[in-house]
């Protein structure tokens, strides 16, 4: 390997230069090339006048820091803007700061923080009450979403809530998702169907599908399309019988129009997702894994079959 064209100490010496844009370059080759020793030299930089540096200082002192770059993040919480508080509170959480949950209480009643600063506050709260059995974490994270609901539509924040959301109540969940969209916009539809995807062990395929010249699906070519694409057996997988209620019910189903509501929820809609629950099985056997997935994720796919039932009469909400 050939020698780094910069020391540490020449890049310390080009943290304290006149150009913001110099700094964040000293930075971000330190946080890159000397990870562990880093931290003493770029967290003065914490409140930098540049856009990213304080992120970039932020997040490298959780990762590597300890317990004596503490007031440095302290510091960034209180006088930091945009994602800058919620950022802080996750290298504080990382660290083991122990006021993390009433730290990040005070900012809930701060008119200037941002809405993407709650949503990673709620997802470090939530992640630290499911690793960590912090229940006061947990219902902190509760409190933030009661009182700012429309924040279920930041993505941050959507994580976090499908840590704390028991399985039978996601489609609470769901439809107070909706409902933020209705105040918030479709900005960031896209990021939050990312983080329900992720968080259900599923896989968006839908550049699988395929149509015919009608424009209705069709369903065989897309079963060979997923095979070819993910290795799959998927027609072995799914009874002949199944795989023409389908065919039938995506028969309806056009690239330029949505089947009505009550397509949705029929019997044959409904029968999607037992072939999901079938094919995930068979998938996790043909990977190698487990034969029978996760008892939680496995619930979640339960419940998502229930919801298109139309019964949510066990749908009971916790926030």
């Amino acid at each position: 390997m050939s020698d780094l064209l910069w020391s540490f100490d020449q890049l310390a010496r080009f943290t304290r230069f006149e150009d913001p844009e110099v700094r964040y370059w000293a930075a971000e080759r330190l946080a890159a090339l000397f990870p562990a020793e880093a931290s003493d030299a770029i967290a003065p930089l914490i409140l930098d006048d540049h856009d990213a540096t304080p992120e970039l200082v932020a997040e490298h002192l959780g990762r590597h820091g300890s317990a004596r770059h503490v007031p440095a993040l302290l510091k960034g919480f209180r006088k930091g803007g945009g994602l800058m508080p919620g950022r802080c509170i996750e290298s504080l959480a990382l660290l083991g700061f122990e006021s993390v949950t009433s730290l990040a209480e005070t900012a809930l009643h701060q008119r200037d923080t941002s809405e993407g600063s709650l949503g990673m506050m709620i997802r470090t709260l939530a992640d630290r009450g499911a690793s960590a059995g912090d229940t006061n974490a947990s219902e902190m994270a509760r409190e933030f979403l009661l009182r700012r609901p429309e924040l279920f539509a930041e993505p941050s924040a959507l994580e976090g809530a499908m840590d704390l959301v028991a399985t039978r109540d996601l489609t609470e969940l769901v439809l107070k998702w909706i409902t933020a969209l209705h105040f918030r916009g479709l900005d960031q539809i896209d990021a939050c169907v990312r983080v329900m995807l992720e968080d259900l062990q599923l896989e968006d395929f839908g550049w699988c599908v395929r149509t015919d010249r009608t424009g209705r699906v069709d369903l065989e070519r897309t079963f060979k399309a997923i095979e070819s694409g993910y290795d799959l057996d998927v027609r072995e997988a799914i009874a002949p019988a199944l795989r023409g209620e389908m065919a039938e019910t995506l028969g309806r189903v056009t690239s330029r129009r949505s089947p009505p509501a009550s397509e949705a929820w029929s019997p044959s809609g409904r029968r999607l997702w037992k072939a999901a629950g079938i094919l995930s099985r068979r998938g996790c056997r043909r990977w190698g894994g487990p034969s029978r997935p996760d008892r939680s994720w496995r619930s979640r796919i339960a419940s998502g079959r229930r919801c298109t039932s139309g019964s949510s009469a066990s749908c009971s909400p916790r926030w």
